[in-house]
C-alpha cells in the first residue's frame, strides 16, 4: 500500500481505453470504504462516462481540461441528512476521493482530483447539472482512466522539519 501511495501522481492526460466494469466497481468500493463521522454512510457517487457530460462538466469547471479525454469521471457527493456537524462532510468526501484516488492506481490507472469545494459558484453549477436535491452536496470530480502521458519522478516530500514531537 504505500507503494501505491508514494507512487500515485496527478494524470490529466488519458488513452481513449474504457475502464472496465468490474475495475470501476472495485475502486467505487473502495471509495465507500473511507472513514466517515457518525456512523451513517453519507457518500454517493456519479459515474460519468458520456462523453457530451463529460464535456459539459469541462465547460462547468475552471480547470476541467482532463475531463475532455477522460473515459470516466467519479462526483463524489454527500448527503449532508448524514452530517452531524455542519461542514463535516468535507472531510469525509476527501477521504472518499483520496480512496478513490489511492485505488485507481492501485489498478495502474491514472487520475486526477479536481476540486469544487469550497467553490459555491461551480458547486452550485454542478447541482442544477445534475438535478441534485437539496441535501446532495458535490465535493470532487475525480478523472480517471489509462494514463497517456510519461510518469514524472516525484520530488522528495518527506520534510523532516515538518515532523514536531510533543510540542511545536
Amino acid at each position: 500500500m504505500l507503494k501505491v501511495i508514494l507512487d500515485r501522481r496527478t494524470v490529466r492526460k488519458y488513452k481513449q481505453e474504457p475502464v472496465s466494469e468490474t475495475i470501476l466497481e472495485q475502486i467505487l468500493k473502495a471509495g465507500m470504504y473511507a472513514p466517515y463521522a457518525a456512523k451513517k454512510m453519507p457518500f454517493h457517487f456519479i459515474v460519468v462516462k458520456n462523453q457530451n457530460t463529460l464535456l459539459d462538466l469541462k465547460n462547468i469547471h475552471p480547470f476541467g481540461k482532463p475531463l475532455e479525454k477522460a473515459p470516466v469521471a467519479v462526483v463524489v457527493c454527500s448527503d449532508k441528512k448524514f452530517e452531524p456537524v455542519d461542514g463535516l462532510y468535507v472531510s469525509d468526501c476527501a477521504a472518499a476521493t483520496e480512496n478513490i484516488l489511492l485505488a485507481a492506481k492501485s489498478f495502474n490507472l491514472g487520475s486526477c482530483w479536481l476540486g469544487l469545494y469550497p467553490w459555491n459558484a461551480i458547486t452550485e453549477k454542478v447541482k442544477e447539472y445534475f438535478s441534485l436535491p437539496e441535501n446532495i452536496e458535490p465535493f470532487s470530480i475525480i478523472t480517471m482512466g489509462c494514463p497517456n502521458e510519461p510518469e514524472a519522478p516525484r520530488p522528495e516530500r518527506y520534510h523532516e522539519d515538518r515532523i514536531h514531537n510533543e510540542k511545536w
